[in-house]
C-alpha cells in the first residue's frame, strides 16, 4: 500500500492521484494543527475524507503530536468517523495515552508509531518498541531501510517513509490556542503563510530516496543500500504537495533516481 502525505492537502489533486493509481490513499491530519492542512481545520478534513471515500480512497489518520483532553476527544471521534466511512487503514500516533484510547475505542484499527513521536531523536531502542507493542502499537513509521529487519524481528510491521516535511514554527502561540480549544478565530494562519513562502523558495523538502516496487531504494552513495530481503509492507511518500508526492510514485521504477530527487 502506498500513501501520499503533504503539508496542505489539495483534495482535487489527491483525487486525481488516486484515480491515476499513483497511490492507494493519503495521510489525513496534521501533527501540529489541522489548520495547517485545511483552511477551516477539522471540517475541511471531514469533507476531504468524504470525497476521497467516494472514489474508494484509503487513509491514514495523522494524530496530534501534543495530545490534550480536548484534542483526544476530537481525535477519537474523527477516527471513528473515518472508520465508519470504511476508509481508515491505520492511525499514526505519537502519544502513548492517545494510543491506548484509540486501541480501546477502535480495537480493529492498527496503530502506527509515527516519527513525530521521536521528536528530536532519529530512532527508538528495542525496549521502547517492545513497550509500544504491549500497549497495542502494531507498526512503526521508519525512514531508514536498514532498521526494517530489526523492527520486524520485534514483531512489528513497517511503514517506510520517503521524503520529509519541514515545518516553520513562529511561536508556541498557535499550539496553545488550538490545543487549549480557546478562540479559534485568533488563528491567523501565519504558519501557513510562512510555509508558502518556504515552498516558493524551494527549501522546504528534503527527499532522500524513492520507491521501487514496495521497497525503499536510496540514491547511490559510497555505502549504497537497497532494501531487498526485508521490505516495508507499506510506504508513505511525503512531499510539499500532493502533486510532488504523486510524481515520486510515478517515478518509482528500477532506474536510478534523478539527481534532483
Amino acid at each position: 500500500m502506498r500513501y501520499l502525505g503533504a503539508q496542505i492537502l489539495d483534495v482535487e489533486a489527491a483525487v486525481n492521484a488516486l484515480l491515476s493509481d499513483a497511490a492507494d490513499g493519503v495521510v489525513l491530519g496534521d501533527a501540529l494543527c489541522q489548520r495547517r492542512m485545511f483552511r477551516h481545520g477539522e471540517p475541511g478534513l471531514v469533507q476531504a475524507a468524504v470525497e476521497l471515500s467516494g472514489i474508494g480512497g484509503r487513509a491514514l489518520l495523522q494524530t496530534p503530536l501534543y495530545a490534550t483532553d480536548a484534542t483526544c476527544r476530537e481525535t477519537l471521534d474523527l477516527a471513528a468517523l473515518l472508520a465508519s466511512l470504511g476508509m481508515l487503514d491505520a492511525t499514526i500516533v505519537q502519544d502513548v495515552g492517545l494510543a491506548a484510547l484509540l486501541r480501546e475505542r477502535l480495537p480493529e484499527i492498527p496503530l502506527v508509531w509515527g516519527r513525530w513521536g521521536r521528536v528530536r531523536g532519529g530512532s527508538v531502542n528495542a525496549d521502547t518498541l517492545c513497550f509500544l507493542r504491549e500497549i497495542g502499537v502494531s507498526a512503526v513509521e521508519c525512514e531508514v531501510p536498514e532498521r526494517t529487519g530489526a523492527i520486524h524481528g520485534l514483531g512489528l510491521s513497517v511503514y517506510g517513509a520517503v521524503g520529509r516535511l519541514s515545518y516553520a514554527t513562529l511561536s508556541r502561540l498557535c499550539y496553545s490556542c488550538h490545543l487549549a480549544n480557546t478562540d479559534e478565530a485568533a488563528c491567523e494562519r501565519r504558519c501557513v503563510m510562512i510555509r508558502e513562502e518556504l515552498l516558493t523558495g524551494g527549501c522546504s523538502l528534503e527527499v532522500h530516496g524513492r520507491i521501487v516496487g514496495e521497497r525503499l531504494d536510496y540514491p547511490a552513495t559510497e555505502n549504497d543500500f537497497v532494501q531487498k530481503d526485508d521490505p516495508a509492507e507499506h510506504v508513505i511518500v511525503y512531499a510539499s504537495t500532493i502533486e510532488g508526492a504523486a510524481e515520486l510514485c510515478h517515478r518509482a521504477t528500477g532506474s536510478r533516481p534523478k539527481e534532483d530527487s
